[in-house]
Formats: C-alpha cells, structure tokens, sequence
C-alpha cells in the first residue's frame, strides 16, 4: 500500500486564460512515504473544481487513480485518495 499523509485542509489555486480559454488548478499538498527511506516526499494532489480538500489524516490511492495507456502501460492518472485508520497506517 502507498501510504500518503494530509496535514492540513489548504488548497493552493491558480487561474488563467490561455487562448480565450479559462482554466484553474486546484492542488493540495501531501506527504508519500516511500518504503525503507527515512523521510516522506512532498507531492501535489489535484483537486476537482468543487471537490472539498482532504482532511489531515493517512490516505491510500484508490484504483481509479490508475488506468491502462495508450500502449499498455500503467499510468497514473487523477490521484482519488481513501482515508486509512491512522493506527493501521502507522
């Protein structure tokens, strides 16, 4: 299981037009730990444009954020997150 940790419910936005076009980013930062390294590494995860941020908590990817690419790869897409019982992520 890959085991990512929210610390805090901020959404970091970022608007813009590009070509006429209206867009907006929405992100909220996390934490990934790695197995057998020491430290977590920062990691962005994207946010649906009314999607509520995740609380702070231990979360694992769901299989939806993966799909099969254009020649049979494994890609990770949208990153879909599920809340983990703190005691069983520790």
């Amino acid at each position: 299981m890959l085991k990512i940790e929210v610390k805090n419910e901020v959404v970091n936005e970022r608007n813009g037009t590009t070509n006429g076009r209206q867009w907006q980013i929405r992100e909220q930062d996390a934490w990934w730990y790695q197995d057998n390294e020491p430290f977590p590494v920062k990691i962005r995860v994207n946010l649906d444009r009314d999607q509520s941020p995740y609380k702070a908590g231990f979360y694992e990817l769901l299989p939806a954020s993966f799909y099969v690419g254009k020649y049979g790869q494994l890609v990770l897409g949208r990153i879909q997150l599920k809340a983990v019982n703190a005691r069983a992520a520790a």
